[in-house]
């Protein structure tokens, strides 16, 4: 399933359906954090990667699995963000329920694609290590104007959100990965074990 707008919208859309929320602001919501969501992680490294193999000039890098997405600590996340913003209400948790299993549905689809240069053949793995969620939050509010939000609790509810998607996906998530390349140098010279070989290039798909 791809990084894409109206696939990640839709998915926090059902969320709300499953949970009886219907409020005219839902779809404008779903829609401004997919395409929030997908316009920022797709940017290029935002994905750091550590690999460990054999030499050789160059290896593209690709997702195995990810692993450690939950969509209950995201929701926590975004509501614990939300009380020290003073936001109020008794559907706020279900509200970021709602987010988080949406975005979590989609997130444990995504595919990392990279290259690294000094390795051939190998593995490792890869964390969000440069988001940002004032960057996020940024972008997301950017969206909520588009839709015409201008409430006063706009910028809070992006800054939650935003706080609870980058805080899970930079402590909890890593993408397991395989490298696949030519060994260099070959026997009887090689190949020659290395550690620890960075990603030159890292892309969400």
């Amino acid at each position: 399933m791809p990084l894409v707008s109206k696939i990640i919208s839709s998915a926090i859309l059902s969320q709300f359906a499953i949970r009886k929320m219907t409020g005219r602001n839902t779809i404008d919501i779903s829609e401004a954090i997919g395409s929030a969501v997908s316009q920022y992680l797709v940017i290029p490294n935002m994905v750091s990667c550590v690999l460990n193999g054999v030499a050789g000039p160059i290896g593209n890098v690709n997702s195995v699995a990810i692993i450690g997405i939950t969509p209950k600590v995201m929701s926590s996340m975004m509501y614990s963000k939300a009380l020290t913003k003073d936001m109020k209400g008794r559907d706020l948790r279900s509200f970021f329920d709602a987010i988080s299993s949406g975005l979590s549905q989609v997130f444990m689809t995504m595919y990392l694609t990279g290259t690294a240069t000094g390795i051939a053949v190998g593995n490792g793995i890869g964390r969000f290590n440069l988001l940002s969620e004032n960057s996020l939050s940024k972008l997301l509010y950017t969206y909520m104007l588009s839709k015409k939000m201008t409430g006063r609790d706009t910028i809070k509810l992006c800054d939650s959100i935003s706080f609870g998607i980058v805080n899970h996906l930079k402590t909890s998530v890593t993408f397991t990965l395989s490298v696949v390349g030519a060994i260099a140098p070959v026997p009887p010279v090689g190949p020659v074990p290395i550690v620890g070989i960075p990603a030159v290039f890292t892309k969400i798909i």
